[in-house]
């Protein structure tokens, strides 16, 4: 008998409040693709969540922000 769990990578939820932000991003353990889905979904998120989100990124080096943000 074979069992199969997947789990995604990039969780499927959009934020809908300020505290799940940092919760979201760093789930999978990769933030990087998270605000790519993020990001894609932009209508979907409250402007200010996603204001939020971006602030995660302050510290990244400008190159990988910019490939991010843009």
């Amino acid at each position: 008998m074979c069992h199969k769990t997947s789990y995604y990578l990039i969780p499927q939820e959009i934020p809908a409040e300020k505290k799940d932000v940092t919760q979201l991003l760093t789930l999978g353990g990769w933030p990087c693709g998270v605000i790519g889905h993020w990001k894609a979904n932009k209508n979907k998120i409250k402007p200010e969540i996603y204001r939020i989100a971006t602030k995660f990124f302050d510290k990244y080096p400008e190159l990988i922000k910019n490939y991010l943000m843009n």
